[in-house]
């Protein structure tokens, strides 16, 4: 039996595939199991033998790294920096292949091929991560900086994984992509300090604010009224806080400047209480949930975010009764927006 902290795994003796067995000297495929304890198995394919270690840092040098920059601003970081310390790096350069593996996906015939790919390379870069790093200094910061928002980027694609394989929505787990922004979040208060002695990279975390579009704006106001409806119901203490967190993070959409920091403060905000109701599909955690999901649709496009806002919808709506089902009809009526 092998288990990884980058998800719940278990190992049987068929086919090779987990870092973790491999290094152990056994075979096996991989199980990931999911929030409602099912499970479904990726098993080891044959890949493009060009799309070993060096063809999928290449592939994300050329083109996935020119994909993933919140702001124009910071294409430098992922075109130029994180392929130079990805050849340095093991962990991130399994990083990097992951997310260049679910990027060939999103355009290949198939799918599965392409995402047991990119487990097998975010399961590597998790062990080699947990292996070279034991403590942040100036050498490994930023390669570190670049790594908790790939893991971000992955479990965004990953959580759309499940229906592009024909799976139910009961597969989906919204706690996958809060946890990781919440320890990119985390870890992004502590790394500022190392990557600020860096002269080339003192810039890393300056933010840059982008025009609002229409639907943005939209979002804005159907959002914001949503959420004083909501806010007039009685209650609890967590979600009232998440619900006051959430506003002010939507009133800033536009107005304040784009990029991880911002992309990630509501989920970090959230207190455990919070996290808690989430996970037993308290239905107004759930539509806090949800709006923050068609905030996140109406301001960034990129293509490791496309989808997630719809996936994330259906399965709230799933789980919703008659009366915040309407209330999530409405708002998506308002913003026009079909699931």
């Amino acid at each position: 039996m092998a288990a990884d902290a980058a998800g719940s795994v278990e190992s049987s003796m068929q086919g090779p595939l987990c870092e973790n067995c491999r290094r152990r000297g056994e075979n096996c495929d991989l199980v990931w199991r999911f929030a409602d304890a099912t499970s479904f198995r990726i098993y080891s394919v044959a890949c493009p033998s060009r799309w070993n270690d060096l063809g999928l840092l290449s592939y994300f040098a050329d083109v996935t790294s020119t994909y993933l920059a919140l702001v124009e601003c910071k294409a430098w970081f992922w075109t130029v920096e994180v392929p130079r310390m990805a050849e340095n790096m093991p962990f991130l350069l399994h990083g990097v292949s992951a997310l260049s593996a679910l990027h060939i996906a999103e355009n290949q015939s198939n799918y599965s091929s392409a995402l047991s790919l990119s487990r097998k390379h975010f399961i590597t870069a998790s062990c080699q991560f947990r292996l070279m790093v034991n403590q942040i200094d100036t050498e490994n910061c930023v390669a570190i900086f670049a790594f908790v928002l790939i893991v971000s980027m992955i479990q965004f694609k990953c959580s759309c994984a499940p229906s592009r394989l024909g799976l139910l929505s009961n597969y989906f787990d919204p706690m996958n992509v809060i946890g990781a922004l919440r320890g990119a979040a985390y870890l992004s208060k502590t790394l500022v300090p190392f990557v600020d002695k860096q002269s080339s990279f003192s810039t890393l975390f300056v933010q840059q604010t982008a025009p609002s579009s229409e639907q943005t704006k939209l979002a804005v106001k159907v959002i914001t009224d949503q959420l004083n409806e909501l806010s007039s119901m009685p209650l609890d203490a967590d979600n009232k806080a998440a619900a006051t967190h959430l506003r002010f993070w939507i009133a800033g959409l536009g107005a304040r400047p784009k990029g991880w920091l911002q992309l990630s403060w509501w989920p970090a905000s959230v207190s455990p209480g919070y996290l808690s109701k989430l996970q037993q599909s308290d239905p107004v955690a759930l539509l806090l949930y949800t709006y923050w999901c068609l905030g996140l649709h109406s301001e960034y496009i990129e293509w490791f975010l496309n989808e997630y806002a719809q996936q994330a919808t259906r399965f709230v709506y799933s789980r919703l009764d008659s009366h915040y089902a309407n209330m999530l009809d409405k708002t998506l009526q308002e913003l026009q927006i079909v699931i």
